[in-house]
């Protein structure tokens, strides 16, 4: 990867991780600070990284969204 693709998928990485960020603030009445921990908190318990997690969960909200 060049140094622009890593940019770029970083950039990616940080936008769905605040997209999840805002949905659970919206659904818990959190702040994002206690939103980013609940994300921390299901990575780690579900063996998967963050970024996944909240990848996961942007893409089941739009799909709900959707119905």
């Amino acid at each position: 990867m060049t140094l622009s693709q890593h940019v770029d998928a970083a950039i990616d990485s940080e936008a769905v991780i605040e997209q999840a960020k805002g949905i659970i603030v919206g659904e818990r009445r959190c702040t994002p600070e206690q939103a980013f921990a609940g994300l921390t908190t299901m990575a780690h318990d579900t063996s998967r990284t963050v970024r996944e997690v909240a990848r996961a969960m942007v893409e089941h909200t739009a799909e709900s969204a959707r119905q």
